[in-house]
């Protein structure tokens, strides 16, 4: 998924595995501004068909990517690492790998 093609409030579903292929978390992001990558995430304890969540923890604001070098995501795809790190803050914050992205879901924001 583009980022550049996304919409402030659209919602990107990322399931994760570990890089020996077992099932990781399920993420729901909501996209603040596709240009730099910055999106409220929120790990899903429950997903309904219509994209609606119950959240298994309190949302971060998160930058898509790398702190290092010239590393901000521009799309998401399968089988890519999943690195985020916390919107706002130095570089030396570090960075948080959640694994390997399994699948995807765009869902569009109807606003």
């Amino acid at each position: 998924a583009p980022l550049s093609t996304l919409r402030a409030g659209d919602r990107i579903i990322v399931w994760l595995r570990d890089g020996g292929g077992q099932p990781g978390p399920c993420l729901a992001l909501d996209v603040i501004d596709p240009a730099s990558g910055e999106a409220i995430i929120v790990e899903v304890a429950t997903l309904a068909a219509s994209g609606a969540v119950r959240t298994a923890g309190p949302p971060r604001r998160v930058v898509l990517g790398a702190a290092t070098g010239a590393a901000r995501v521009s799309v998401l795809r399968r089988g890519a690492p999943f690195v985020v790190r916390p919107a706002g803050l130095a570089p030396a914050s570090g960075d948080e790998s959640a694994g390997i992205v399994a699948a995807l879901l765009v869902v569009p924001h109807d606003g």
